[in-house]
């Protein structure tokens, strides 16, 4: 085999599975972000944001405007909504820098939906390669695939590393919280967006309606949903690939059959 065949085998073995990460993300983050029933769920574990919208708005029912926040929230993501805002007797609810917060979200949010589609449709197009040439690739896709997400795990167990030891040296109040602030750090490059994210700097407090509603209780629960579906497919793959090479002689001798088959179809109607 070429050395161009083998580099090509390998790129598109880490691209399937770099997709199939995406893919995990997608189908899970969208059910998350579009459950009004998750919104309302962590809104009532949300003791604190009950008592501060009795203090603030003491003739409302805090229900009913968490209630309109959860419907906002989905219509704002979903395209429904122009613009983050809520309205009490005709007062906005969030602050300028919060709506110029969500707005950064929702861009990163359809900047990340459009990845997840390109994404999609770039892992069915290596499957179909995977499976044109899958006589080559018995022992390559299971070594490539280890290593692939060796290198995850090794690079995802340095910032959770990283971010341990920024919190254990008291740079943090909490773990979770120095996740949070340093995957901002990944998400928003801009450095304006990301003090704005993490109300820090010039911004310190300038998000606090906002996140006394979307707590940091919200966001981990959302990401361990994300990220238990995530390796469900992950492992999924794996099965898969182990059902691949277990099953590697049957599968090309059925391959091989239904070649002959056609052969023999062609020749049968050139003959007729």
């Amino acid at each position: 085999m070429s050395k161009k065949a083998l580099l090509l085998d390998v790129l598109v073995i880490i691209l399937t599975n770099i997709c199939i990460i995406v893919f995990g993300i997608w189908i899970s983050a969208i059910p998350v972000t579009k459950s009004k029933t998750f919104y309302l769920n962590q809104f009532d574990d949300n003791q604190i944001v009950h008592r501060r919208l009795e203090r603030w708005y003491p003739n409302e029912d805090p229900d009913k405007i968490l209630n309109d926040i959860a419907d906002l929230t989905i219509d704002y993501y979903f395209g429904n909504a122009e613009e983050y805002q809520y309205y009490i007797d005709g007062e906005e609810f969030f602050n300028e820098h919060e709506v110029r917060h969500m707005k950064d979200v929702k861009d990163l949010y359809v900047g990340g939906q459009i990845i997840a589609v390109i994404c999609f449709f770039i892992l069915i197009a290596c499957i179909f390669y995977l499976a044109k040439h899958f006589r080559r690739i018995k022992r390559r896709i299971v070594f490539t695939t280890l290593g692939f997400y060796l290198a995850v795990i090794i690079a995802l167990g340095g910032f959770v590393l990283y971010c341990y030891t920024l919190y254990s040296n008291g740079v943090y109040d909490s773990f979770f919280r120095s996740l949070f602030i340093n995957f901002h750090h990944i998400i928003f490059p801009n450095e304006d967006k990301f003090l704005l994210a993490t109300s820090q700097g010039p911004y310190n407090g300038a998000l606090y309606t906002l996140t006394t509603i979307l707590d940091l209780n919200f966001f981990m629960n959302a990401g361990i949903i994300i990220g238990i579906v995530t390796g469900a497919v992950i492992l999924i793959w794996f099965i898969i690939i182990a059902i691949f090479v277990i099953k590697h002689k049957h599968i090309a001798k059925k391959v091989d059959d239904m070649h002959e088959r056609a052969k023999t179809f062609e020749q049968w109607m050139h003959q007729a």
